[in-house]
């Protein structure tokens, strides 16, 4: 009877042994999927890198390249130039009710994946994203072990770009299509390079947008410099205050090499006489591509000496014109302590508001007697710092901050 009784312990203990170890494998099973890739989703991840070589061969801009990619949920893929090292990308975050639809700017350093060589264009597939935040930006990089990047050696891409199906990287306006696990995507040849997209330019059956060609692309950029000027309007300027900054617009983005934009007034057609009139310039001819906005044509002049930097407005003039050689308007936005340049963001231009409503581009008499930039520290970050005569620190130019002078920032309503 005891014997029985022991029999009877001992497969008890065998069943719970038994039990407990399918429990663990199966545990780790679903952990595995999880936290992997999936084959499907490697797999197609390398057919992309195959489309992305046919491309490459094809000698006719015209021939479009296709297929599925099938993405794992909360996976991203993102491509990366040879030379551009950095992608922005404005990301559409739906809060609660009270808090509404957001944009959040996310920022992915070419530095931050492993496996992409520095001087060649990569392409990384990546599960598990990290975010830092730092100076209103968040830093995308991935933490996942198991990263998959692919570097090459004669291929380019026209510009970096991301296809995400996670749900921290919407593309604002497309918040559908990130969810899904199969989507199209494109490539052809662009010049001496490969566009890589989801959406086609519909009117060119090509993965460069409209403007992105060319005049087009730059026509575009000068409009959306317009509605820069425009958007300043719309900002407060306080009571005890002549003039606000309006904060940066990034020409070296919205214009391409080859054409500028000329400010002037308008003076021919009687019903807009005296407002602000922007020309396309290709070259150093004139185009008759023209946008109006509804504000005289000024300058605010900054003139720095070794003791101290001056403002003044000008409202009688003839032109400014602006082109990849900005010279006396070029400006970048200042680093954390604001009193030097941030590398990632030169060759900008700012505007400041006046007491009637008018937008001035800011002009300073020497690019290497200080420099203009936004201190993202500052409570408001539209804070224009004009810094006196620069010394050299370890190597680096950096403005006197004893001697700069502040222009307030325009306040948001």
């Amino acid at each position: 009877m005891k014997k029985n009784k022991k029999a009877v312990l001992s497969l008890k203990v065998l069943i719970g042994v038994l039990f407990s170890i399918a429990m663990i494998v199966f545990t780790v099973s679903i952990f595995a999927k999880v936290t992997r890739l999936s084959d499907s989703s490697k797999d197609s991840f390398y057919e992309l890198i195959r489309m992305i070589e046919d491309a490459n061969k094809n000698s006719d801009e015209k021939k479009l390249e296709s297929m599925p990619l099938r993405m794992d949920k909360d996976t991203f893929i993102v491509g990366f130039t040879k030379k551009e090292e950095t992608l922005i990308f404005n990301n559409e975050y739906v809060g609660s009710t009270a808090q509404g639809t957001t944009i959040e700017t996310n920022k992915f350093n070419k530095g931050d994946y492993k496996g992409c060589e520095k001087d060649n264009a990569c392409i990384c597939l990546c599960r598990k994203l990290k975010k830092e935040y730092k100076e209103w930006v968040y830093f995308i990089m991935c933490d996942d072990k198991k990263l998959i990047c692919e570097s090459f050696d004669n291929i380019d891409f026209n510009k970096n770009f991301l296809i995400s199906r996670h749900k921290e990287l919407r593309k604002i306006g497309d918040s559908e299509v990130y969810g899904e696990p199969l989507r199209a995507v494109y490539a052809n040849k662009y010049k001496d390079s490969v566009a890589v997209c989801e959406f086609l330019n519909e009117e060119k059956n090509s993965c460069i947008p409209v403007e992105y060609l060319n005049e087009d692309r730059a026509f575009e950029g000068m409009k959306e410099l317009a509605k820069f000027i425009e958007s300043c309007k719309e900002l407060k300027i306080k009571e005890e205050d002549n003039y606000c900054g309006c904060g940066l617009f990034d020409f070296d983005y919205y214009i391409p090499e080859g054409y500028g934009v000329k400010l002037t007034e308008e003076n021919k057609d009687e019903d807009n006489k005296g407002k602000l009139k922007l020309i396309l310039r290709k070259g150093k001819k004139d185009t008759e591509k023209e946008v109006l906005v509804d504000t005289k044509f000024c300058q605010y002049e900054i003139s720095c000496s070794k003791f101290n930097c001056k403002a003044s407005p000008k409202y009688n003039l003839k032109e400014a014109i602006l082109d990849k050689n900005l010279e006396n308007y070029d400006f970048c936005q200042g680093g954390s302590s604001g009193n030097f340049c941030d590398e990632d963001y030169k060759n900008q231009i700012t505007f400041v508001k006046d007491k009637d409503n008018n937008i001035c581009i800011v002009r300073h008499d020497s690019s290497s007697q200080g420099k203009v930039g936004l201190n993202m520290e500052d409570v408001n970050p539209n804070l224009i710092k004009i810094l006196g005569s620069p010394t050299e620190i370890m190597g680096m130019e950096v403005g006197d901050i004893d001697n700069s002078l502040e222009i307030p920032g325009c306040l948001y309503e």
